[in-house]
């Protein structure tokens, strides 16, 4: 427990302390914080957008717990807004471009919170995802008015 939290504090230090270091980390209402590693040159995500992403998560400690380049995994596909996801991934991957790579810092209340992932992700645990955008398909157009 005692080093679960460490590990969540070392995360909430970071996101405090990394742009007075130098990173180039934008820190948002919400508590997350985001670096664009890569900003790509392709479409961009948008509410309602079918995006595709490889993305790989780790503790703050460099520990992985997941990534998409798994085994025979396909890329992750959802759907901007309407898919159920963590909180600080809709909020992370808004905003980014096909090509782009964005470093999201999620901390717990944005992630799995104090309950966390049985066996996988501690309560309380900060989580640092790696997410490239593959595509982007714009949302479905909305049906013309009727008179």
């Amino acid at each position: 427990m005692v080093k679960y939290l460490f590990l969540s504090l070392f995360g909430l230090f970071f996101t405090l302390i990394g742009p007075a270091l130098g990173a180039e980390w934008t820190a948002l209402p919400s508590g997350l914080s985001y670096r664009d590693d890569v900003v790509g040159p392709g479409a961009e995500v948008v509410s309602g957008a079918l995006v595709t992403v490889h993305y790989r998560g780790t503790f703050p400690d460099g520990r992985l717990f997941d990534a998409s380049h798994a085994g025979d995994r396909p890329p992750f596909r959802f759907v901007e807004e309407t898919t159920y996801l963590l909180p600080g991934w809709t909020e992370g991957v808004k905003g980014m471009r096909v090509g782009g790579k964005r470093t999201l810092n999620l901390p717990p209340a944005l992630a799995y919170g104090a309950v966390g992932v049985k066996g996988v992700i501690p309560g309380g645990a900060v989580l640092l995802y790696e997410v490239e955008v593959v595509s982007v398909e714009p949302p479905p157009a909305a049906p013309p008015a009727s008179n």
